[in-house]
């Protein structure tokens, strides 16, 4: 068996690996040999005595051995990975000659940023060891990378795990799109094929939308900040949304659309931002901060842009729907008139009034005879109280022959002989009339 040197850590090659490991088993043997000979090659019966065999589990036991200070760094394809059925990860590494069982305990594997899939190509680090209840051997892995393509890939993971923990690409952040773009801002390349594609489906589509083009290149190591500006310009024109596009390519080719800077100002833009970048299994960081992502340019072009033949369809069942409920509307509101119509009042205008003119007659009536009985009645209280008051009256009392006597000076009422003196004046009130009286 050929070994493949480690590099820079000091170990042993994998052939001086093996070689120690079997020394140290042909040790072992030689041991057990010794002890068990008395120095004599016959026993006590004149037989041979013979070295006894290793059980299979001190057969594996020793393999186990010898494997585990073996050390090395291998390259290779990932296969039957169990994926997260299990804590620890269990996978096979291949390539055109090979295949060799690896295992990732669930310590090991907490601490991995690679999310191991099949068809992955990668780096492991580790040793072998045997499983001696099943005779199997097995490479149990303390490091991963990922190599060539899928160590970008996994660059690219890292990124999406970020920005997606700071919330660049929540669903609350979603932009509705309007429903009939006036407007529409195309972000591509002048040369490639997407700004046809999207140029067709508009102009079959949606041909009433004006359409504001941003070149920009869409590939090479300007192409992010170009992009960038171009989604600049188009967020301050006066466009209701922006389209960005481009056709298919290699995962190189399309690594510009998930430029850190990139992804994050496009996070920033006020307008709503739809996707058509490549073909339906790419999928770019961009992407995720988009509004919408289409599949394709095409796809792009149509999810913003409603198709002119379903919106004539639909005003016309509008405009067929207005008119029935018009007509029903008109016919309802007839039927309402010529049932008014059909009232008395309106064929004869005096019989509005003539309940409410015999009302009045007959509350006049009551109220004359009422003012009428209410009179009477006070003509007759106040004719017994002036009978009262005439009889109560001081003048009646004149009239019988008597007559008040008064202070001529004071006016008093003079009752009593002791309430004049000689020679007072005095005023005698009579029926008919007053006279002045001097005591003597």
């Amino acid at each position: 068996m050929k070994g493949k040197t480690v590099s820079s850590d000091g170990q042993l090659s994998l052939d001086a690996e093996f070689e120690a490991a079997n020394a140290a088993a042909l040790a072992l043997n030689e041991r057990r040999l010794d002890d068990t000979s008395s120095g004599s090659a016959l026993g006590g019966d004149g037989a041979a005595t013979r070295e006894p065999a290793l059980s299979v589990g001190e057969a594996m036991n020793i393999a186990k051995r010898g494997l585990e200070t073996i050390r090395l760094r291998v390259s290779g394809e990932v296969s039957d990975s169990t994926g997260t059925r299990y804590p620890s990860l269990y996978f096979s590494l291949k390539d055109k000659d090979a295949v060799m069982n690896c295992t990732i305990w669930k310590n090991v594997r907490a601490g991995l940023d690679v999310d191991i899939q099949n068809g992955m190509q990668i780096e492991v680090e580790g040793k072998f060891s045997a499983w001696p209840k099943k005779g199997t051997m097995q490479f149990q892995v303390a490091r991963v990378e990922v190599a060539g393509e899928g160590a970008l890939r996994a660059q690219l993971a890292r990124l999406e795990r970020q920005l997606r923990a700071e919330g660049l690409f929540s669903p609350a952040r979603k932009q509705l799109l309007p429903a009939w773009p006036a407007r529409i801002a195309l972000v591509t390349s002048p040369a490639g094929d997407a700004v046809h594609d999207v140029l067709r489906t508009l102009a079959r589509r949606w041909p009433l939308a004006e359409l504001l083009f941003f070149g920009t290149r869409v590939e090479g190591a300007d192409a992010p900040e170009q992009i960038r500006r171009a989604l600049e310009a188009a967020d301050a024109s006066d466009a209701e949304l922006i389209l960005l596009v481009r056709g298919g390519g290699s995962f190189e080719d399309l690594l510009v659309f998930s430029d850190e800077a990139l992804v994050r100002f496009a996070a920033t833009l006020q307008k709503p931002l739809v996707t058509g970048i490549g073909h339906e299994p790419d999928n770019n960081l961009i992407d995720y901060v988009a509004d919408v992502r289409a599949s394709t340019p095409t796809a792009a072009a149509e999810a913003v842009s409603p198709d002119v033949a379903e919106v004539q369809a639909r005003l016309t069942l509008v405009a067929q729907g207005l008119a029935t409920a018009l007509e029903r509307s008109v016919a309802v509101k007839r039927m309402q008139l010529e049932r008014l119509a059909s009232r008395a009042l309106f064929r004869d205008a005096a019989a509005l009034f003539a309940e409410r003119a015999q009302t009045l007659d007959w509350l006049s009536g009551r109220l004359r005879r009422a003012t009428e009985a209410r009179l009477e009645r006070d003509a007759a209280r106040l004719k017994a109280a002036v009978g009262t008051l005439d009889a109560l009256s001081p003048l009646k009392v004149l009239s019988r022959g008597y007559a008040a006597v008064f202070d001529e000076n004071t006016g008093v009422v003079v009752d009593s002989v002791t309430k004049v003196q000689t020679g007072d004046v005095l005023r005698v009130r009579v029926a008919d009339g007053s006279l002045k009286a001097k005591t003597l």
